[in-house]
């Protein structure tokens, strides 16, 4: 029983450990850990970690950290579920751009000043068009770059 059910697991996980897979069935948000990661479900119940690809947004517990979360939260509330896999990571977890209701989340954490471009990590083609976002954002002073110090990008 128990190599049934990772096999069913792994069966419907693997268009998403592929990478560069799109995913949009019937999955839904479950958790937001921080700004920047958050948790999917399936249809069987199966919860697979996902963290967003391109952005780095302050942790837990840095300047602007909850309400980075907070944002990020807000945003993924919805139904319409799209899934881009762009890799793993090593803590295992699926790296991804996550669209919800038509709402590129990884672009909008940006665009909210909630999160800004993982510039070392960040290498498709549209990472300049949010790179550009992130000036509008700290030239207009929203979210983190609202702070007197922003906090520094982790690794």
């Amino acid at each position: 029983m128990k190599r049934l059910i990772v096999f069913v697991f792994l069966a419907l996980l693997a268009p998403l450990l592929a990478g560069g897979c799109a995913l949009n069935r019937h999955i839904r948000i479950t958790e937001v850990h921080d700004g920047g990661s958050l948790a999917v479900t399936d249809p069987e119940g199966v919860e697979t970690p996902i963290h967003l690809y391109g952005i780095h947004a302050p942790g837990p517990d840095q300047p602007h950290g909850a309400a980075s979360k907070q944002a990020l939260e807000v945003m993924a509330v919805g139904e319409n579920i799209w899934i881009e896999t762009m890799g793993k990571d090593d803590q295992g977890r699926i790296i991804a751009v996550v669209v919800v209701n038509g709402r590129n989340l990884n672009r909008e954490m940006i665009r909210a000043g909630a999160a800004r471009v993982d510039r070392a990590r960040c290498a498709a083609p549209f990472c300049r068009e949010w790179a550009g976002w992130e000036s509008d954002a700290r030239i207009q002073r929203r979210g983190l770059w609202a702070l007197p110090s922003v906090p520094p990008q982790g690794p």
